[in-house]
C-alpha cells in the first residue's frame, strides 16, 4: 500500500510541475541573491542533471580514477575502461552507461552509490531532491531549480567536474592492428560553449518527463551566476533561455 501511495504522490508532483511550465533560477552566488526566478521551489524530474550528483559523488570518495571497470556502454571497443575516462563520458557526452558503470564498480555497489547520492544532498541542504539512478533516466530523480544551484556550487569547487563538463569534447583512443586513431565526442551543450567563454561548468538533461534541463555556472565580472533551467519543451526554448 505505501508503495502504491508514493508512486501516486510521484506521479502527481510530475504532473503538477508540467502544468507550471518552465522553471528557472538565476543565483548570484557571492552574494547569494536572486537574480531571476520562476517556480524555484516546485519539485520536477531532472533527467541528467542527476550526473552532477554522480560526478560529486565519485570526486568526494576519492575512487581509484585509473582502475580500469566493466562498461558495457558503445564508446569503446574494450569491456573495460579507466573511471576517468568514464567520467569525462559522463559530464560531456551525459553517457548513462558510463553512470551506470561508476555506480556498480563503486564500493558496495549501486545502491550505496545512490544512497551516498541521498545523503550527500541532505547534507548540503537539497531538501527537496531525491536520486534513484545515478544517469537521470528514471522519473523519480526529483528536485528544483533552487535545490540544483545548491549542487552546482558544490561541483563548482571541484575543478575535476568544472573543467570536465565545461570542455567542448573528449578524445577516444581507437585502436587498429596498425596504428592508433583518435575520436572526438562533442559537448551535449556545445551550442551555448561555441558562443560563450565564460561557462566554467556545463550539464544538459532531457527525458520527457523533464523536459530540457540545464545546469551553468558563469563568470561575468568578476562574479560568479548560477543558472538552472528545468522543464523547456525544446532544446531550441532551453537555449534562448540560457542565452538571454
Amino acid at each position: 500500500m505505501k508503495i502504491i501511495i508514493l508512486v501516486a504522490i510521484s506521479v502527481l508532483m510530475i504532473s503538477q510541475a508540467h502544468a507550471r511550465g518552465p522553471s528557472h533560477l538565476v543565483l548570484d552566488i557571492s552574494k547569494k541573491e536572486t537574480v531571476s526566478s520562476v517556480s524555484q521551489d516546485t519539485v520536477r524530474p531532472i533527467a541528467s542533471l542527476t550526473k552532477l550528483m554522480t560526478a560529486l559523488v565519485i570526486v568526494e570518495s576519492e575512487v581509484y580514477m585509473d582502475e580500469e571497470v566493466g562498461y558495457r556502454g558503445g564508446i569503446w571497443r574494450n569491456k573495460k575502461v579507466k573511471r576517468s575516462h568514464l567520467f569525462e563520458s559522463l559530464l560531456i557526452k551525459s553517457d548513462n552507461l558510463a553512470a551506470e558503470a561508476l555506480a556498480e564498480s563503486f564500493p558496495g555497489g549501486r545502491q550505496a552509490f545512490i544512497n551516498v547520492m541521498n545523503t550527500r544532498a541532505k547534507s548540503l541542504g537539497m531538501l527537496q531532491t531525491s536520486f534513484e539512478d545515478p544517469s537521470g533516466l528514471g522519473r523519480n530523480n526529483l528536485s528544483t531549480a533552487k535545490d540544483l544551484a545548491i549542487l552546482v556550487t558544490a561541483a563548482y569547487d571541484h575543478p575535476e567536474i568544472s573543467a570536465t563538463s565545461s570542455s567542448k569534447f573528449f578524445k577516444v583512443e581507437i585502436k587498429n592492428k596498425r596504428k592508433i586513431t583518435y575520436m572526438n565526442v562533442g559537448n551535449t551543450n556545445n551550442q551555448l560553449l561555441n558562443i560563450f567563454d565564460n561557462i566554467s561548468l556545463s550539464k544538459t538533461g532531457y527525458t520527457d518527463p523533464a523536459g530540457r534541463c540545464l545546469a551553468l555556472i558563469v563568470e561575468k565580472n568578476d562574479k560568479k551566476y548560477a543558472i538552472i533551467i528545468l522543464g523547456e519543451k525544446t532544446s531550441g526554448d532551453r537555449f534562448y533561455r540560457a542565452r538571454n
